[in-house]
């Protein structure tokens, strides 16, 4: 039993009570472990053939697998076979710190992603932007398109594009409707998180139920396109790149509808054609590894909009919605006890990114780390732990 104290907590306290309550500092660590024997990949390491010094493919994704257009290029590397290293960076609105240098010399912006071609400095052809390291050199491509061109057309593996079965014509047909996807993907979760915070405004509700039907209509595109094919993907059986550019759109979709709006994609039958294609896409090994669960994504969503914080007085920001309290009761004293342990363990990250959010003029900046600290605060309420942390 956990006995709480009107003195306030350190760190290291209140490792000690999440222990009490069942999830230790050792229990994490085995479990940190086991997750990372099962995710074990060659790609974060050089390969043999790297280490051997042929030429090789350093991508350049962020950190924690929240970037969507990161997501489209590591699914085609990993569908198309091709030998490749992945280096992390975090993406700026969660950055605490400089940028990694390797990054910028890369990326100057520290954009991401970013892939890195290492080869003989004579065979990346004139033009190629590169920077000469001895022998070699790096030739460096930015940016989704552009690196899925280059994969499609330079590396080797099974062809995802030009391949019988699919009409050329009509996949940049899809490919356009991936981005229409993607604006009202982005819409939709921008009016929803703005009528969320203001509940009382009625023009940011009539908003967000025109959004939700932008997003809706949309989807019956999609559903549509996928039932014409015969399915399970956007050329029937054929798997292709345009099965990898709506990957994480239509992820993103179904997390946001349904723990907002309470429509089911995945298994409500209202969406048949979209249904059988993501039970398609989960069956893929590639994607079902990269994809993030639809929590992770609703959560990043709703705390990454710089116009959401910018409707929003100032007094909102320090008392959040309802929706993100826990009420009494409702927490699983084990589950909280789990987060207490993993925050107790990162507080350097957690203090140095709340600290930046309060000295940041970055309105994104200081979205995410009210709203980070504001979650903390209910965790240990939940534990009983007093608010105040030394």
């Amino acid at each position: 039993m956990v006995v709480v104290s009107s003195v306030p907590w350190t760190w290291p306290q209140i490792s000690d009570a999440a222990g009490a309550l069942g999830y230790s500092s050792d229990k994490r660590a085995s479990e940190l472990s086991r997750l990372a024997a099962r995710s074990a990949s060659p790609r974060d390491a050089p390969t043999a053939a790297a280490e051997a010094g042929a030429a090789r493919l350093t991508l350049w994704r962020d950190t924690y697998g929240w970037c969507p257009f990161c997501h489209q290029v590591q699914l085609h590397l990993e569908e198309k076979g091709v030998e490749y290293q992945v280096r992390r960076a975090p993406l700026s609105m969660y950055r605490v710190g400089e940028i990694d240098p390797e990054l910028v010399q890369d990326s100057p912006g520290g954009l991401v992603p970013t892939l890195r071609v290492l080869a003989a400095a004579d065979s990346l052809g004139a033009g190629a932007e590169c920077v000469e390291v001895g022998p070699s050199a790096w030739r460096v491509i930015r940016g989704a398109i552009d690196i899925a061109d280059f994969i499609e057309t330079s590396c080797a593996g099974p062809l995802l594009l030009c391949l019988p079965g699919i009409d050329l014509n009509l996949a940049k047909v899809y490919l356009s409707l991936a981005e229409v996807v993607e604006g009202h993907l982005m819409g939709m979760t921008k009016a929803a998180v703005a009528a969320a915070l203001e509940p009382e405004k009625e023009g940011l509700q009539r908003e967000a139920k025109e959004s939700d039907r932008w997003l809706l209509s949309t989807l019956e595109d999609v559903d549509l396109a996928v039932q014409e094919s015969g399915g399970p993907f956007f050329f029937g059986a054929v798997f292709s790149v345009v099965d990898m550019a709506f990957a994480p759109w239509i992820d993103r979709a179904a997390a946001m509808l349904s723990f907002l709006r309470k429509v089911d994609v995945r298994c409500g039958g209202r969406f048949p054609g979209v249904q059988a294609w993501l039970a398609a896409m989960e069956a893929r090994p590639a994607h079902r590894a990269l994809r993030l669960d639809d929590e992770t994504h609703v959560r990043i969503a709703a705390s990454a909009w710089i116009s959401t914080v910018g409707l929003v007085p100032r007094h909102v920001l320090r008392t959040p919605p309802p929706s993100w309290a826990v009420e009494d009761g409702d927490c699983d004293p084990l589950a909280a006890a789990e987060a207490a342990q993993c925050l107790a363990a990162c507080h350097a990250g957690v203090v140095a990114l709340a600290w930046g959010a309060k000295n940041s003029t970055a309105l994104t900046q200081k979205f995410a780390g009210f709203k980070l600290l504001w979650e903390f605060l209910i965790l240990l309420h939940s534990m009983g732990v007093p608010h105040s942390i030394s």
